[in-house]
Formats: structure tokens, C-alpha cells, sequence
């Protein structure tokens, strides 16, 4: 019954959260070409400021 959650999101928003969440990266990648989801695109970002590679510090 889990996947009824999904539909709770607005705009097709419950195929991207199901593509974040089973796609991993690629799930991902593919959000990044919907502009309609600013949130999940700002979320992204900041994970990767909080986690910082190597390479950064």
C-alpha cells in the first residue's frame, strides 16, 4: 500500500520521488531536467555542501 503515497505528490511529482528514491543516483540525474521541482533540486545541492568530497577540503 506504500505506493499510493506517491500519488500524493502534485504534478507528477510521485513518479520523481519514486525515481529519487529507487533510482539512486540515476533517479537523480533525471530530476535535474525538471525545473518544476526547485526543492528537490535545492535538497541536492545542499547535501553535497554538507558532505564535501576529498577533493574540497
Amino acid at each position: 500500500m506504500e505506493e499510493k503515497e506517491f500519488f500524493l505528490f502534485p504534478n507528477g511529482g510521485n513518479l520523481l520521488f519514486y525515481l529519487f528514491q529507487a533510482g539512486g543516483v540515476w533517479g537523480k540525474k533525471i530530476i535535474f531536467f525538471f525545473p518544476d521541482f526547485p526543492e528537490i533540486h535545492l535538497r541536492i545541492v545542499d547535501n553535497r555542501r554538507e558532505n564535501p568530497s576529498k577533493k574540497d577540503r
